[in-house]
């Protein structure tokens, strides 16, 4: 069988169902790479033991097992298996929405800078939390400006988000309105508890 090399070399992975159980079959995912040095190394067991015989002791073959680097540019979806693994659950969570909010006032602090507080919702059961992104929906009049710009909330309560505008556009001034269409967290990365998650490698 001819070994591919250079350009022409592909890596897939799989994961593991188990502590013991090869992956196998379809569905391994190939992975996209500036450079990999992965390579099929054997172990080999031998005794350093003194023999008066002044013969040579015999060794031993071990396990197989594979070691290298791979060194590739983050990519949507790309390494997910491996960034799950470290995390040891999943990589990245759903993005959260809140849908309608009811009588929401947007103030300003400085610029970019500015605040949301709402009368008829709660920011931490919807699932929000400091350092996500996300987008406002619905305003209208002076609030205009608050509409399809990524917030940055660098701090929250059950009522009232801040943060920053992060293109510096400034947050737009606006008495509670009735209805905000709603807001959407764009993504975040979750890390969560440790639990056991294993990776094999599957020839190419």
């Amino acid at each position: 069988m001819t070994i591919a090399s250079g350009v022409f070399t592909q890596l897939a992975a799989k994961k593991q169902s188990g502590l013991g159980s090869a992956a196998s079959g379809a569905s391994a995912q190939l992975y996209r790479r500036t450079t990999a040095t992965l390579n099929k190394k054997k172990a080999f067991y031998k005794s350093n033991e003194i023999d008066p015989s002044m013969q040579r002791s015999d060794g031993r073959h071990g396990v197989v097992s594979v070691d290298g680097t791979i060194n590739g540019e983050l990519s949507v979806g790309g390494y997910n298996d491996f960034i799950s693994s470290v995390l040891r659950s999943t990589a990245w969570s759903a993005g959260v929405s809140s849908g309608a909010l009811i009588d929401v006032t947007a103030a300003v602090t400085s610029g970019a800078n500015g605040t949301f507080t709402t009368a008829g919702a709660n920011f931490l059961t919807l699932g929000f939390k400091i350092g996500m992104v996300v987008r406002w929906t619905g305003w209208s009049t002076t609030g205009v400006p608050n509409n399809a710009h990524n917030f940055l909330i660098t701090a929250l309560t059950s009522t009232v988000m801040t943060g920053t505008m992060l293109d510096g556009v400034a947050v737009g001034a606006k008495a509670a309105m009735r209805v905000i269409t709603g807001l959407l967290n764009v993504t975040t990365l979750i890390l969560r508890n440790l639990s056991n998650s294993l990776i094999a490698r599957l020839p190419a």
